[in-house]
């Protein structure tokens, strides 16, 4: 309740994207596959591409390790490592398209 009182804006914010009557964004966990194209690549590779421009990466998982909220850029993805992802239904479709 503090938090609400103290940042009315940001909790607004939050308010507003996770209801799915005022914008279309969704949550993901996209699973890096074995032979990815995207495998032994930067999380930044995400970020250049126009097509992905609607999705952000919230969380990294690696595999067998513990979450990372707000990865770095230079994150190098691996096989089996888990993104969290916040996007668009198009967006996040094209970046699962893009990871297999």
């Amino acid at each position: 309740m503090a938090n609400i009182a103290l940042r009315p804006t940001a909790s607004q914010f939050f308010e507003m994207v996770f209801k799915r009557d005022n914008l279309e964004v969704e949550t993901d966990e996209l699973l890096v596959p074995d032979n990815s194209v995207l495998e032994g690549l930067p999380l930044e590779h995400l970020y250049v591409k126009p097509e992905l421009s609607g999705v952000i990466v919230i969380g990294y998982i690696p595999r067998g390790g513990e979450i990372q909220f707000n990865p770095k850029k230079n994150t190098i993805l691996h096989a089996g490592d888990l993104l969290i992802c916040l996007g668009n239904e198009d967006d996040l479709a094209r970046l699962r398209d893009i990871m297999a």
